[in-house]
């Protein structure tokens, strides 16, 4: 493996020193996950702990939960189930409710108003399902979050009408959940539930967007209370929302989609946001679909992927940086099926972000599919083993970053999972050139160190958590 990927730098650096310039993120053809199963929604999570991402798929017409592995190299199993005793599941998510350090499933389940979670057992396989609520009537979004700061996962959940109710669930330990406590239930068909913290206070907030129109968030004042809600927008047919740090100045700006168009909301601080959306695209589309934020082409910021139900391709929006937008990155635009949802994950594990999308037509033209990013560096980032240390690799609590002399000032860095998603670590500086970061509490896995000098150069490591 590690001559394989010496391999693959060398011949990464040698492509730079013949090309005038490395285009924006370039993805093969489509590979085949399944032909005959489409997901209303899917996810990307280590189900089996060996270090490479599988999917989940919520099969919403055939009422299951199912799960592909990744047999490595980005070669999927076929179906495994989870469950057949859910009731027209529409949203699918994994997170450790239990704190045995396995990815668990939670499942909205709006045929029965149910949301319920199946525990992992290890080895691929789960216990039977696990009713957290009966009462989330037509219940459309749900995420996690430990909303009362006491160290483990409680659920948030969205329902569409009729009151479009915003609501969370207390784990009281082990993934047992307390009663519903209502946090809104003045909102009109509620289609998002996210969380995020939105003022930097380090309390997860919560972001909801209803198809009416409103995208808000609710202020968590901790103990599990939350404010009235405040108003970020305002669009027709709001259709999903999620929060990122689009400008990378530090706090969690909001996109939302209402099926013809992407905004920005730019956070200004504290959770004050800016007048003006500023509209990244025209999708033109009659039916809107998610949208995620994801790093695709490994430049440091957060690029754009919507769902778009009726344009029959797959795309991308590359962040330009200043709150700029590329025009759409076509990944695929071959397909006559409809795109239900996307996501991504490093499915491959060759150091970045491939896209995941999932189509249903009529059977059998559903479908699941991949497309893996063959561009693994941005130009203006180089993967070199001379450029900086870091020690001890593997390491269980300390990690140093340092940077070679020759190299500059450090201005970031950055630690990210192999899906992407990045951890705010407890570090301490050390001179300009030198960290020491508290890397106890990441789970044991592969990571990369992106560190951004001064000067604006990227260099990329890897480094092992036992």
């Amino acid at each position: 493996m590690q001559n394989i990927e010496l391999l693959k730098r060398k011949l990464f650096i040698a492509a730079l020193a013949i090309l005038p310039s490395v285009s924006n993120a370039q993805f093969a053809s489509e590979q085949t996950i399944n032909t005959t199963e489409s997901g209303q929604s899917i996810y990307a999570v280590d189900i089996d702990q060996d270090n490479d991402v599988d999917i989940v798929s919520a099969l919403q017409s055939e009422n299951k939960l199912v799960w592909y592995e990744n047999l490595g190299g980005g070669i999927f199993s076929l179906s495994n189930l989870i469950s057949d005793s859910v009731s027209s599941p529409y949203h699918v998510i994994a997170a450790d409710l239990n704190n045995d350090g396995k990815q668990d499933i939670i499942s909205a389940n709006n045929g029965d108003s149910s949301i319920s979670w199946f525990q992992n057992l290890g080895s691929g396989t789960f216990s039977s399902k696990i009713t957290i609520t009966n009462s989330a009537f037509n219940v459309q979004s749900i995420d996690t979050a430990d909303v009362d700061n006491d160290g483990d996962l409680d659920l948030l959940s969205g329902t569409y009408f009729p009151n479009g109710m915003v609501a969370w669930f207390e784990n009281i330990g082990s993934g047992n959940f307390g009663p519903q406590q209502i946090i809104s239930n003045s909102n009109i068909d509620v289609t998002t539930v996210v969380s995020s913290d939105l003022n930097n206070d380090s309390l997860p907030d919560v972001l909801v967007a209803s198809f009416i129109g409103d995208v808000k968030w609710f202020k968590n004042l901790g103990g599990g209370l939350f404010d009235s809600g405040q108003n970020i927008g305002w669009s027709f047919y709001t259709f999903d929302a999620c929060a990122g740090d689009i400008d990378a100045d530090g706090d969690n700006d909001v996109v939302a989609s209402n099926g013809a168009e992407i905004f920005i909301h730019e956070n200004l601080g504290n959770g004050l946001f800016g007048n003006q959306p500023i509209v990244v695209t025209s999708t033109n589309s009659s039916y809107g679909g998610t949208i995620s934020l994801f790093d695709i082409d490994s430049d440091g910021l957060l690029d754009i992927i919507p769902a778009e139900t009726y344009q029959y391709r797959v795309i991308y929006y590359k962040n330009l940086g200043a709150l700029g937008f590329s025009q759409p990155m076509i990944v695929d635009s071959a397909t006559s099926d409809k795109c239900t949802d996307t996501h991504s994950a490093d499915l491959d594990n060759d150091g970045d972000m491939d896209i995941i999308a999932s189509f249903e037509d009529i059977t059998p033209n559903d479908k699941l599919v991949w497309y893996a990013n063959t561009l693994v560096l941005n130009v203006n980032e180089i993967k070199s083993t001379q450029d900086f240390d870091n020690y001890p690799n593997p390491t269980s609590e300390h990690l140093t970053i340092k940077l070679k002399e020759n190299i500059g000032k450090f201005n970031r860095f950055s630690i990210y999972d192999f899906m992407g998603k990045e951890y705010q670590l407890d570090n301490n500086k050390n001179g300009n050139t030198e960290y020491l970061v508290n890397v106890s509490t990441l789970r044991p896995g592969f990571y990369l160190i992106k560190c951004q000098t001064e000067g604006g150069k990227f260099y990329h490591r890897e480094f092992i958590k036992k």
